[in-house]
């Protein structure tokens, strides 16, 4: 059954007719599949540029095709002639909407086998990444990183759905049609790019630990001039790190978590009016880091040709341990700190913020009234 198979490898672009002829011209062509012409009365698969020909039982009678082949064996126009014009737009019907059960050719089953294997391999890279996430977050459990985890999940189950795809056309030995092939190459394709971006903006991502006895005065929010020195090097470490990833515009993530030790302020005072002027104090001491880096990373960054924003969230957390810290006194000095976590986002993830546009009222303007003298 030749003319199944070259249903499936060739995708006209042009249609016209030359007197009974009914030609189909291609320019694109697609994965070329000759598996039906082993059932040619010769035996033998095609050679180069030669112009084949059969006949084929289709509807009102024979329909005598034509088929040229370029130097890659690839079809180039195929000539179809019957006995009359109406019997070739029903044969061009049959062409694009006949059966869908077609025999599996060997190069589709070849093809099919090799997009399984990319799958299975962004699929495996999906889950590398995130591991990836997984040791940023154990190292800092608020970490901008675990935004990463929708987006992959995405990736993952849009893979599985392609991959069960594949392996149920293989199993079942059915063609995919011509446009569902390249659909699924196409976003094979646009998911392996997706993936390095992904991986290159998570390696690039930096978590650092400030603390506070350098960055603030005690029991105050205001920052001193070693606290401005230390933001200022901070700042101009992740500017290095963001210009490697300044090839399309970006927005950073940024966390900030502020952390405070069980010293009171006043005595007398209970431990929930401790604990909250505790979270408080890390609350407005994270908010002024963030003030801080927001001015001085726009000062960065203002001359730069590529669109990048920053969104940075902060958190007090009062007297919660900071993460990996172990057993530490009431008043430890390792507590009063502030965790930065700094991730780029790829431009994917970015959420498309619509404003809305206030819609115009026209109204007919008022009459003219002659004024009364």
């Amino acid at each position: 059954m030749a003319f199944h198979s070259f249903r499936y490898c060739f995708s006209p672009k042009y249609l016209f007719i030359i007197g009974d002829w009914l030609v189909l011209l291609s320019v694109d062509v697609g994965v070329p599949l000759f598996g039906g012409l082993d059932t040619y009365p010769t035996k033998k698969q095609p050679e180069i540029n030669d112009l084949f020909q059969f006949q084929e039982n289709c509807l009102f009678n024979k329909i005598f095709i034509c088929i040229y082949l370029d130097s890659k064996n690839d079809p180039v126009f195929i000539m179809i002639r019957t006995k009359s014009t109406i019997a070739c737009f029903f044969f061009m019907i049959y062409w694009m909407f006949g059966c869908h059960s077609v025999q599996l050719s060997k190069s589709h089953q070849n093809t099919l086998n090799r997009y399984v294997w990319k799958t299975q391999q962004n699929l495996h890279k999906t889950a590398q990444l995130k591991s990836l996430v997984d040791h940023r977050i154990r190292l800092n459990p608020h970490s901008a990183a675990k935004d990463f985890y929708p987006v992959l999940d995405n990736v993952s189950k849009k893979l599985d759905k392609i991959h069960q795809k594949l392996r149920t056309q293989l199993i079942r030995r059915e063609a995919l049609p011509l446009t569902e092939i390249r659909k699924i190459r196409r976003t094979l394709k646009h998911t392996q790019r997706f993936l390095s971006q992904t991986n290159q903006h998570i390696l690039h991502g930096t978590e650092q630990i400030l603390e506070s006895d350098v960055l603030f005065e005690v029991g105050s929010t205001q920052l001193k001039a070693a606290g401005v020195v230390s933001l200022n090097q901070f700042a101009q470490f992740l500017k290095n790190r963001l210009d490697l990833l300044l090839a399309n515009p970006m927005q950073v993530k940024v966390a900030i978590a502020g952390y405070a030790d069980e010293q009171g302020f006043v005595r007398g005072e209970t431990d929930n009016q401790r604990q909250e002027k505790n979270r408080l104090l890390s609350l407005g001491r994270a908010t002024s880091v963030k003030h801080y880096l927001s001015v001085i990373l726009n000062r960065m960054f203002e001359n730069v040709s590529q669109d990048i924003r920053f969104d940075i969230q902060v958190e007090g957390k009062g007297e919660t341990l900071p993460p990996k810290l172990i057993d530490p006194h009431k008043n430890d000095r390792r507590r009063r700190i502030c965790t930065i976590s700094c991730y780029a986002v790829i431009p994917a993830q970015v959420p498309v913020v619509r404003q809305s546009r206030k819609s115009r009222r026209y109204t007919m303007p008022a009459p003219v009234v002659p004024s009364k003298k």
